[in-house]
């Protein structure tokens, strides 16, 4: 069922240090006041909120630096949902979070418009869809990094992938399967089912476990005290609310906007988003009662049956998760 990751090359390696060498001189070292890190599933709504945390435009934003696609990323033999940080992971952690990372100019066109001193006393804001599982590791070694852990109802995740064309679920849930780490350290008590819907499950339970997984091992790993959990619906419903309590948590002093629902990124949701309805009950009119019905089991077994109540999160489940210190 399982392989380990293959080793990298003596070639890559060599490859890896040229170009973190070019970065790390190359590039000064830029001062940010907070580093944040937004994590979430694909088509949670990540790029969207994102851009209402940069409500003012005074954050530096990544998009996606931890991504199979982006070459640096890749040679260090990163997967989709990457679970151990190996060395050369690290470093390039290093080059993300103290801002020397570079994007090509079309993904990150405004860092290429500036001299990098320029975001000097900025806020740096990276988001990413695949790096859920290291991130723990990742931010103990980096105490700088503010991560918030973006939860979305894993039906209307589902939902927005089938809609969109998402063909990375098989690709995404083979990742998973291959790291024996991630394996023996939380999935093994989920064999049976994760095998099952492997082989026989339909295109949503593939999708809901594959969510399930990528959001119960971070509430597994992070404690209250080290993450800020942040639900899509309540950015849909109160969004002044959610953008209070994440600079709350940043601890950040900011004159924020009186309703941020009459503002341009609000009204104007993000390029990569499906719609801009705003219903959080939309998913609902796509989905048959035994797609439900079987999407509610996979939860179950990951203790996330009662997450949310009728369409809104129900935070106290949260507790029998994450830790207390």
């Amino acid at each position: 069922m399982l392989s380990e990751n293959k080793e990298l090359t003596k070639f890559q390696k060599y490859k890896i240090f040229i170009q973190n060498i070019f970065y790390v001189w190359i590039y000064p070292r830029v001062t940010y006041k907070k580093v944040i890190w937004l994590l979430g599933a694909g088509r949670s709504g990540s790029t969207w909120i994102s851009s209402l945390i940069n409500y003012d435009n005074s954050y530096r934003e990544l998009f996606e630096p931890f991504h199979i696609n982006v070459g640096l990323i890749k040679k260090t033999g990163f997967k989709y949902h990457q679970y151990k940080v190996n060395k050369y992971l690290k470093l390039i952690a290093k080059v993300v979070f103290t801002g020397k990372f570079i994007h090509p100019w079309w993904i990150d066109p405004d860092i290429h418009k500036k001299n990098m001193k320029d975001h000097n006393d900025r806020f740096l804001l990276a988001k990413d869809i695949y790096a859920n599982l290291c991130a723990h590791e990742i931010c103990s070694q980096n105490k700088n990094i503010k991560p918030i852990l973006l939860i979305k109802n894993p039906f209307a995740v589902a939902v927005s992938r089938k809609k969109t064309g998402w063909s990375n679920w098989d690709k995404e849930l083979d990742a998973i399967l291959q790291q024996k780490e991630l394996y023996d350290d939380y999935l093994r008590p989920f064999e049976d089912i994760i095998l099952d819907i492997k082989n026989n499950g339909s295109y949503y339970d593939r999708q809901i476990l594959v969510w399930a997984i990528i959001n119960y091992i971070p509430l597994m790993q992070h404690t209250k005290e080290n993450i800020y959990i942040t639900f899509y619906e309540d950015w849909l419903i109160d969004p002044n609310t959610a953008l209070k309590r994440v600079y709350d948590y940043l601890e950040i002093s900011a004159n924020l906007p009186k309703n941020i629902k009459q503002t341009n990124k609000f009204i104007h949701p993000s390029k990569v988003t499906a719609t801009n309805t705003f219903d959080i009950n939309s998913w609902q009119k796509e989905l048959s009662a035994e797609d439900i019905k079987s999407g509610e089991k996979i939860l179950s077994y990951f203790g996330f049956d009662t997450l949310y109540v009728n369409n809104i999160p129900n935070k106290q489940i949260l507790d029998k998760f994450q830790k207390n210190i």
